[in-house]
């Protein structure tokens, strides 16, 4: 018996569906309540003792630049907070265990959210998250891997974007289908390209014999130039398409093949009961009337008789 896959079941990380997975992955650790480990570093409590005698711990407060946030940062407004006593130097630094509940919980969530993110990986980014004792910084090495990539795909993308144009037997829906799904993952890694540029290009880049198509399009203003318009005019185009290219082939196999009426008067034709052959009857056959012509003159040549009276020329007498 095959069990059912749960409903946030996810596919793990591999090179090419890093975007789809950041979706996927972002939604499951929202549904579990652990995105926002991810979002900011939770883990060890810091505590900086600047001399032997006091000791400071530092407020963990949620920062928007928390990717630069580091921990000569917490240093400096340590420092800051000294105010008209000077700068002191730092002597000791100690790190301690968190004694709160709620920073022992945080510990225990932030754990789960690396937890889910490790499980969700291929083998290939293990080495990547390895070191990574938090979720922030597990989510982080992930992300900046794929930024780096980023630039490359978005040039990849963009010159097959540019590049791209209708090929020979292809219909329009499938021409259009390719070129939004280039669209599509430009859109997916930052891309702003207009809808109406879409457009534009997929109009412009059709083959010659949908030149009308073209004239409507460039005529339209460019706020009612959408991708749905253009779709629905395609498939009608397409379904003309279809039709035409049904009935003619439907025209030549009836051209190939022979007609009912030409079979009928084949089976249907005459033959002469006199030589045999189709195509006339015993009445109108001209070998009837040539063989009947020559027994005609036969007989007549055989009834022929010669008089041979004493006087008077040889007369021939013919029996009509």
């Amino acid at each position: 018996m095959t069990t059912r896959p749960k409903s946030h079941d996810i596919e793990k990380l591999r090179d090419d569906n890093f975007l789809r997975w950041r979706f996927e992955m972002t939604n499951l650790l929202r549904s579990k309540g652990l995105w926002k480990y991810c979002q900011y570093p939770f883990g060890k409590s810091t505590t900086i003792s600047t001399t032997p005698s006091s000791t400071k711990t530092l407020k963990t407060t949620q920062r928007t630049d928390v990717q630069d946030y580091s921990f000569d940062d917490a240093v400096d407004e340590e420092d800051d907070d000294e105010g008209s006593k000077g700068k002191e130097a730092i002597q000791k630094t100690t790190i301690t265990p968190p004694t709160s509940t709620q920073h022992q919980n945080d510990i225990e969530y932030d754990q789960k959210a690396l937890g889910k993110i490790s499980l969700n990986v291929t083998e290939k980014f293990y080495d990547l998250i390895y070191d990574s004792d938090n979720a922030f910084s597990a989510w982080n090495a992930i992300s900046k891997y794929f930024s780096v990539l980023k630039a490359s795909t978005k040039l990849a993308l963009k010159l097959e974007f540019y590049r791209m144009q209708q090929k020979k037997g292809e219909s329009l829906s499938d021409y259009m289908d390719r070129v939004k799904d280039n669209w599509d993952q430009l859109r997916a890694i930052g891309d702003k390209t207009p809808e109406a540029d879409v457009c534009y290009k997929i109009v412009a880049t059709i083959r010659i014999q949908y030149d009308n198509i073209a004239t409507t399009f460039f005529n339209t203003p460019e706020n009612q130039l959408e991708l749905d318009t253009l779709k629905a005019c395609f498939k009608l185009t397409d379904t003309r398409e279809n039709q035409r290219m049904i009935e003619w082939k439907e025209r030549k196999e009836h051209e190939s093949a022979p007609s009912i009426t030409s079979l009928t008067a084949v089976t249907n034709i005459k033959k002469c009961n006199y030589c045999r052959r189709k195509g006339h009857v015993e009445e109108v056959c001209r070998f009837k009337k040539r063989d009947e012509k020559e027994e005609e003159e036969e007989k007549a040549t055989a009834n022929t008789t010669w008089s041979n009276a004493e006087e008077g020329p040889r007369v021939f007498t013919y029996s009509l």
